[in-house]
């Protein structure tokens, strides 16, 4: 078993075992043999995810000096990096095997002369270009026929210097004959666009569209009532349609009668109209002919019986679509829904009443969220929302309001059955349990927690643990962590409990405000670990650089910008000074830990 080659154990197969691995059993496995060792040493470099410009120099002399490395590699991730051409073309030579590329380039400089890169080195099945499009315009115009191995393709045709256009794209889409998913950033879409795609894509099974301005087909309302009962082809691959963040979805309204026409198969649907906090939603709301919405809406129900997810945000809802989905018996798993008004409250009502018993619910908050009284009213109607509801998320990203509180112990008061619970934009707060007293909440069975980009008290998860015994996925990202002058230290203290995830991203010190500045000066850079009887071990982020996130879709509520860190040193048992801002960590045992993006265990 020493000898034999590692051809004939590929290593997309031993990739869907190891994800089934913990990193101290892959450590295990390398223990076993002389070709195990090979074999796993050779999956490190399977995928690999680069953070900013230092990370992706190293890895490009890496590749230089080692063929090993770069045969290796499959799948490439290049977060917030730009190339040039020479490095560009670099990556496909020294990466023969190179299935799959995410990355975002630079504009094309005067120095930077554009060089094609020949299109045989280009075996992806799986591209994201974010800016320039090189990589898509070497495929189309390399000249090679047709890249039947090309089965997803995301493009954004956002900022200068591309090197194709949506025409030339569309036009050339033939050339890929096996596409299975398509999505497009930043272009004006129009019918005429659709019948092409699926004119030259005929197994599409997924597309999706984000910060897309939806072109009219009809001028008056009475020219886009006429185009419900227009005749199209019906696309009966297509599983999965996606708007995400569209401009004037509402006021073209005609586009929701081609949907349910053109989709009757669908099994996902996404439909995001963009929101601004500066418009008045009254007024937009008037603009927007509700009733006409309304019924094209329905009519979507209507037709796509097959629906198992359905997200709509800032697209005006009532009862009608759910009666439309109860009517053709649609049994949905999981939705989104709100609208940015109070009337989201109003069909929360009505999905409590209706048929539509979904395990999954993501509710949008709305501007007028944060008011007294607002948040007593929501919860009950979560309560009432499905008996079946186990996943639940709280989100308030596009409302323009950041630290709305949320009592987390109200909310599993009212919604005992919840499993899973995910807040975003939320300043987190629980009341201490009365020692006095039974608690009532001590059967919650909830097993995961997600905070994301709000705030969280030094003792919210220490006061969780009494009424949430399960609790055992945990995940803070960009929190800030909300505390007096004297408490330094953010606790996850549950000394008899077994975690199986605990990932830790860009947490600020304890302030006694609630703003976050994103700078390095306020991060949390210090991790303490104390597992079982083992001694405890501490973690330092260190070598922070300036970060801006690219978000997959525009909006006015962008997220700070961010210093994040490229190392994580692993400095074993030592003391940490009381002064330092930490997170002190205490478990039975823990399968992974993920610090500042870092795999720790």
């Amino acid at each position: 078993m020493n000898h034999l080659p590692l051809e004939n154990c590929p290593l997309e197969i031993v990739q869907l075992i190891a994800n089934h691995l913990t990193a101290r059993q892959k450590g295990v496995c390398q223990t076993v043999c002389r070709f195990w060792r090979h074999l796993f040493i050779s999956l490190q470099y399977y995928h690999v995810d680069l953070l900013g410009r230092h990370q992706f120099e190293l890895f490009l002399q890496s590749i230089e000096q080692s063929d090993l490395i770069g045969s290796c590699v499959r799948q490439l991730y290049l977060d917030y990096t730009m190339l040039d051409y020479r490095q560009l073309a670099t990556l496909f030579r020294y990466c023969p095997k190179l299935i799959s590329l995410s990355y975002k380039r630079d504009i094309t400089t005067e120095n930077d002369a554009y060089q094609m890169i020949p299109s045989q080195q280009i075996q992806l099945r799986r591209l994201v270009e974010f800016q320039g499009l090189d990589v898509t315009h070497c495929l189309l115009y390399g000249g090679i026929a047709s890249h039947p191995q090309i089965t997803q393709l995301s493009l954004s045709f956002s900022g200068l210097g591309s090197k194709v256009t949506k025409e030339e794209l569309i036009a050339q889409l033939d050339k890929m004959p096996n596409l299975l998913e398509l999505s497009l950033d930043s272009i004006a879409l129009t019918w005429h666009d659709l019948e092409s795609i699926h004119a030259c894509c005929a197994k599409l099974r997924a597309l999706e569209f984000s910060n897309t301005t939806m072109c009219p087909e009809g001028i008056s309302l009475k020219e886009k009532r006429a185009l419900e009962n227009q005749l199209v082809t019906p696309a009966k691959w297509l599983h999965s349609f996606r708007l995400r963040n569209v401009k004037d979805l509402n006021i073209h309204f005609e586009w929701m009668f081609y949907i349910a026409s053109k989709y009757p198969y669908l099994r996902h649907i996404e439909l995001w109209q963009s929101f601004s906090v500066s418009t008045s939603v009254e007024e937009d709301m008037h603009l927007k002919k509700i009733d006409d919405i309304s019924d094209a809406l329905s009519r979507i129900g209507k037709h796509c019986r097959f629906l198992k997810t359905a997200k709509f945000l800032n697209i005006h809802m009532d009862h009608r679509l759910l009666e439309a989905m109860d009517a053709v018996g649609t049994s949905l798993e999981a939705i989104s829904l709100g609208d940015m008004s109070d009337l989201t409250l109003s069909l929360l009502s009505h999905l409590g009443h209706s048929q539509q018993n979904v395990t999954h619910l993501t509710v949008w908050g709305w501007p007028s969220l944060c008011m007294p009284g607002r948040m007593e009213e929501l919860l009950p109607l979560l309560s009432q929302a499905s008996h079946r509801l186990n996943h639940l998320t709280l989100s308030m990203q596009f409302a323009g309001i950041k630290n709305s509180p949320c009592s987390l112990d109200q909310l599993l008061t009212y919604c005992s059955r919840l499993s899973s619970v995910e807040l975003n934009g939320f300043r987190v707060l629980c009341q201490p349990p009365d020692p006095d007293k039974t608690h009532p909440r001590a059967s919650i069975p909830l097993t995961s927690l997600a905070i994301r980009n709000g705030g969280l008290t030094t003792t919210l998860l220490d006061r969780l643990d009494p009424f949430c015994p399960q609790l055992e996925s945990i995940l803070l990202d960009s929190c800030d962590v909300i505390g007096d002058s004297h408490t330094r230290q953010l606790t996850i203290h549950r000394p008899d409990r077994k975690l199986k995830s605990l990932q830790l991203s860009y947490l600020y010190s304890p302030v006694a405000y609630y703003h976050r500045f994103g700078s390095k000066s306020n991060a949390i850079q210090w991790y303490d670990l104390t597992m079982g009887d083992q001694e405890h071990q501490v973690f330092e982020l260190k070598e922070y650089e300036y970060y801006q996130s690219h978000l997959s879709f525009d909006y006015e509520q962008k997220e700070d910008p961010l210093h994040r860190p490229t190392q994580c040193v692993h400095h074993g048992d030592i003391e940490l000074e009381p002064y330092r801002p930490s997170v002190s960590i205490k478990c039975r045992s823990l399968l992974e830990l993920r610090i500042g993006g870092f795999p720790v265990i």
